[in-house]
């Protein structure tokens, strides 16, 4: 089962996807994912490059980026699976 590996408060967190859903209710959490939108709508909050900034809101951005990406690459997957299958019934396989 795919996982998000980070880090919070200095330590290595290890959330398999179905621990997910209990640890969206995190203030935390909640905070983390509002940077994130803030930065996919605006940039980086400081606007000074990623290096000026803290290094807990990289860490968060790139938590959920990386998640997100998973995502994504899974659904890619999914649709070529499901384009093969229906490509063989085509074909009479």
């Amino acid at each position: 089962m795919p996982i998000l590996a980070t880090k919070i408060g200095g330590e290595g967190v290890i959330v398999r996807r179905d621990e997910v859903k209990r640890y969206v209710e995190d203030p935390v959490f909640l905070e983390a994912l509002e940077i994130w939108h803030y930065t996919k709508l605006w940039g980086l909050p400081n606007g000074r490059g990623w290096a000026n900034e803290p290094e807990e809101v990289l860490r968060s951005i790139t938590a959920i980026e990386l998640e997100q990406r998973a995502i994504e690459s899974e659904e890619v997957e999914k649709s070529r699976d499901n384009r093969g299958s229906q490509n063989k019934v085509r074909r009479g396989r």
